[in-house]
């Protein structure tokens, strides 16, 4: 597809849901069920994955999305797709732990379930047997659901929203109505298809895009708050491309309208990345693993730093751990501004890797601190699994990649015709340098690990 390249690797949270206006449009359930499959195909097969925020209702909208992503699945071999359903506390907290995992364990190469505490953190699987099964009370409906509304907002790179109720919900208003308010007071890229009534179309009248009209309604919970923003969605459309994304039935016309903003987005975020976002690479690396730095090196070009600390370089006896900590990185990391770290199968026994994390994530009088993101290399056992256990991956680049507000991301190698994709993680890992503090409080090796390294690391 033309616009794959620039919409490839980003996540689009989907915020859809039955309309209350499809009997006054003349339209039916099956119409709006239509262009939900067709806007979600679209994004698919542009190589964008999908999160959504959905529930355990039979023939609900998160089994449709699943069985849509498996359907595609089938039909392609070419593009890696996936989608992530966050699960509320409230939307769980009453299910047995074998239905849910009976639902992760059949998403398989497709996708992946999320299920969150009530204060929105990720809950690991090992502990869904332990919740206390019981009926969420309204608070926790508000808490939970506003809470996971949030951890999407923060992964995904823009928002699409279609329909969507403004009665007999749960939470403190509709909940199309929240997540597209979290978008707007974040600046994320937001695309309201209004022409299916509902949620959508009321934010698109409230912000201007369009006028009022038969279906219009009185004021709904929250409503007043979208008077504060203006049309602008930040989602690379003009206000009169929005207006028509706002009021168009034609699901084919407003498909081409979100790719076309996805794609300006990209072409802007690259043009950003290749002028004054470029940035200095350092590579932490273990030397059994030297042919894939070295790949890596020709990969990215100028952009690498193309030192590590060796064997002898630094005679650790009696230093300080902070003075060694400068030395790195005034020394052998000056310049860079993000360090990646190739993960091979033995990365984490090695007190060399651990000291330059340590030391990027440092700020020093001549250097500040660097971004970090982790690539599991093939040769890694959890290489390919979309997940990673953590005891397998460098001590201190684990305790910075854990739960939604890490510091760090860990990655699959991503082939060598990938370079779009990395450089955008590193951008991300550039910014997120200075919003998000690092965990650099773990004592500093003193030598490398022992021991099987598929074993893994142990405090």
């Amino acid at each position: 597809m033309a616009y794959m390249s620039t919409i490839a690797g980003s996540k689009v949270a989907i915020s859809m849901s039955e309309s209350p206006d499809m009997s006054i449009l003349g339209l039916s359930d099956a119409h709006l069920r239509d262009a939900m499959d067709r806007l979600a195909l679209q994004l698919l097969s542009s190589g964008a994955s999908l999160a959504y925020g959905g529930d355990l209702r039979p023939n609900g909208f998160t089994e449709w999305l699943f069985e849509l992503v498996h359907r595609y699945r089938r039909g392609t071999s070419e593009i890696r797709i996936g989608v992530t359903n966050y699960f509320a506390w409230p939307a769980h907290i009453s299910k047995a732990t074998d239905e849910l995992e009976a639902m992760s364990a059949g998403l398989a190469d497709t996708g992946e379930l999320v299920c969150l505490t009530k204060d929105g953190h990720h809950m690991d699987p090992s502990l869904w047997s332990k919740r206390p099964l019981h009926q969420p009370t309204d608070e926790e409906w508000s808490t939970g659901l506003t809470s996971m509304r949030r951890v999407m907002r923060k992964a995904a790179d823009a928002r699409v929203v279609l329909g969507g109720p403004v009665a007999d919900y749960k939470g403190i208003m509709p909940g199309i109505a929240e997540e597209a308010l979290l978008s707007l007071q974040k600046s994320q890229p937001l695309f309201l298809l209004g022409g299916f009534g509902g949620c959508a179309r009321d934010i698109a009248e409230t912000l201007g895009l369009v006028d009022r009209w038969a279906g219009s309604r009185p004021a709904w919970p929250g409503r007043e708050k979208f008077e504060d923003f203006s049309s602008d969605l930040n989602n690379g459309l003009s206000e009169e491309e929005n207006a028509t994304l706002a009021l168009t039935p034609h699901i084919d016309r407003a498909n081409v309208l979100v790719l076309r903003g996805l794609h300006r987005l990209g072409l802007r975020k690259e043009e950003e990345m290749n002028q004054a976002n470029r940035h200095k690479i350092f590579i932490s690396f273990h030397h059994d693993d030297q042919e894939y730095k070295d790949l890596f090196v020709r990969m990215m070009g100028d952009d690498i730093v193309d030192r590590s600390v060796e064997e002898g370089d630094i005679n650790d006896r009696n230093i300080k751990t902070e003075t060694i900590r400068q030395y790195i990185r005034d020394d052998f990391i000056a310049d860079a501004t993000v360090t990646v770290v190739l993960i091979g199968p033995c990365t984490w026994q090695r007190k060399h890797v651990d000291w330059e994390i340590g030391s990027s994530l440092r700020k020093t009088n001549k250097n500040s601190r660097c971004g970090l993101i982790g690539i599991l290399l093939p040769n890694h056992p959890d290489f390919g699994t979309k997940k990673y256990r953590p005891r397998l991956i460098p001590p201190r680049l684990a305790d910075n990649s854990s739960g939604e507000d890490r510091y760090a991301r860990i990655y699959d190698w991503p082939g060598q015709q990938d370079t779009h994709n990395i450089r955008q993680w590193i951008h991300r890992a550039f910014e997120r340098r200075m919003e998000t503090p690092p965990d650099n409080s773990r004592d500093q090796f003193g030598r490398n690990r022992t021991g099987d390294c598929s074993d893994g690391w142990k405090d």
